[in-house]
């Protein structure tokens, strides 16, 4: 093969002269009020995971964040989003954290780049069109700046090995064909894909509404490879799941992700 290879996507990327380090994991807020989001459409990796309330958040991992004009908007830290994060050898990137999340920072060790830390001035931005905290962002320059901050080691170990081996070539899908599929997520929300045959992709839907006329938020994510992780969950008192029950929270991993956001009417 010619180029570099991405070992997220299983692609050579043919007008890539350096091999890739360390990618970005971005904490991304997933609420109507959040939407459209910024950026998550470069991501090669999309985690959805339920938090408190039924809510869910985003966890976008890049392999390359030399070229994001902006990214967000950015939220705070729960802790399976950090181990998440680790079995990439990823730099985590959040604003805030819960106990739990600081307990799991503090215990793991991750290279992490902080809203709350002395690195947080140069990392994130607030956009005046957005209210508090809806409104958090970076950018390229400001994710190098953070980590020039921090001094964070940006290449993998020698003894890295990736966690997704890929066919050499396209390889046709055993099962039935779902034309378009909907997650119970919670009570808060249900995503749903619909199947585009032409470009051979899911487009992911949420926020949406039957009525004629009223206004939909939609967050359509072209998406290759749709994983259920796991689909149950246990919560503490303030509605958020514990780490130590987070194996069972529901969680989606959307893979190779390419998206593109929009508000109909």
């Amino acid at each position: 093969h010619e180029g570099i290879y991405n070992d997220l996507t299983g692609q050579w990327n043919t007008k890539r002269k350096e091999e890739y380090g360390r990618p970005l994991a971005v904490m991304i807020n997933n609420i109507e009020n959040a939407i459209p989001q910024s950026g998550i459409g470069q991501a090669d990796i999309l985690y959805e995971f339920v938090v408190e309330g039924g809510i869910t958040r985003m966890l976008a991992i890049y392999s390359d964040y030399s070229n994001l004009e902006k990214v967000g908007s950015i939220r705070s830290c729960r802790p399976y989003y950090v181990t998440t994060a680790m079995e990439y050898d990823a730099i985590y990137m959040h604003y805030g954290q819960s106990p739990q999340g600081q307990e799991e920072l503090d215990k793991t060790g991750i290279d992490h780049i902080s809203g709350l830390g002395g690195e947080g001035s140069v990392s994130f931005y607030r956009s005046s069109d957005r209210e508090a905290p809806h409104n958090v962002y970076t950018n390229s320059d400001m994710i190098k700046a953070g980590l020039d901050y921090l001094g964070c080691r940006t290449e993998h170990e020698k003894n890295f090995k990736s966690k997704f081996e890929f066919n050499e070539e396209d390889t046709a899908p055993r099962g039935e064909a779902v034309k378009k599929l909907t997650l119970n997520m919670s009570v808060y929300t249900q995503p749903w894909f619909e199947y585009d045959s032409k470009n051979k992709v899911y487009k992911r839907f949420q926020y949406g509404s039957g009525a004629v006329g009223r206004q939909r938020n939609h967050l359509l994510c072209s998406v290759r490879d749709i994983r259920k992780l796991c689909a149950d969950s246990t919560y503490d008192e303030f509605l958020r799941i514990p780490h130590d029950s987070c194996h069972r929270a529901f969680i989606q991993e959307y893979h190779h992700t390419v998206c593109s956001l929009h508000k109909h009417r």
